[in-house]
């Protein structure tokens, strides 16, 4: 039986133990689940959706170093966050590999390419040819178009929906309800708020906002 860790012990990390224990209940993949990994030492010990906080990395490696078949997933929902941990994790503990984890009710067309520790939540629905690169995170009930490609590290919220043919880079945060017209670009780091109409690209670092939505770039001070 693979085991299974989560990198994370808040909100979304506790998330992630219920989309593991539905996919065990199914017998798709049945998981041990192990507990979390937190870099907090005032949460070791505590016990969090039932499975209890390890500890930060180090004295999870130090309990865990001598099993086999052991796995991890990002329970952090912020892309920068998701970069340095899955970087952290690739240098100290490179025996720990990253999990896939697909909720059963989640509808996936052919040919869609899914990368090593990506995250596909309850209800969502990827289209024909689209792609999720390394450690995307797609929370519940969220839509990707056919041929849409997400970047590295990018995390999708409850509700969002990315049209057709999109190209959303790496380490995009993608609010709740927020929807991505066919054929538009989020250029690397960029932020799309909850709810906003995204109509044309955006541009790296920037945030996107409102209906229709408008971006301000933090670096040029100009919206």
């Amino acid at each position: 039986m693979p085991r299974l860790v989560v990198y994370g012990a808040g909100g979304y990390g506790q998330e992630l133990v219920w989309l593991a224990d539905d996919i065990t209940a199914t017998g798709c993949t049945a998981w041990e689940m192990l507990g979390y990994i937190d870099d907090d030492p005032a949460l070791r010990g505590e016990e969090r959706y039932g499975r209890p906080v390890i500890g930060a990395l180090d004295e999870f490696a130090k309990d865990a170093g001598s099993l086999t078949d052991v796995y991890f997933v990002i329970g952090v929902g912020r892309p920068s966050l998701r970069r340095q941990i899955a970087e952290t994790v690739a240098r100290q503990t490179p025996w720990l590999a990253p999990a896939t984890l697909v909720h059963p009710s989640a509808i996936i067309a052919r040919h869609v390419t899914l990368h090593e520790g990506c995250i596909v939540g309850a209800g969502c629905v990827i289209g024909p040819y689209a792609e999720l690169r390394q450690h995307v995170a797609l929370n519940v009930h969220v839509g990707v178009g056919h041929h849409a490609t997400i970047g590295s590290f990018s995390m999708l919220l409850p509700g969002a929906r990315i049209s057709g043919s999109c190209s959303i880079g790496d380490a995009v945060a993608i609010g709740s309800n927020a929807v991505v017209t066919p054929g538009v670009s989020v250029g690397n780091n960029a932020t799309v708020a909850a709810g906003a109409l995204v109509l044309r690209n955006v541009a790296e670092h920037a945030t996107a906002f409102g209906n229709p939505a408008r971006s301000f770039n933090p670096r040029s001070k100009k919206p």
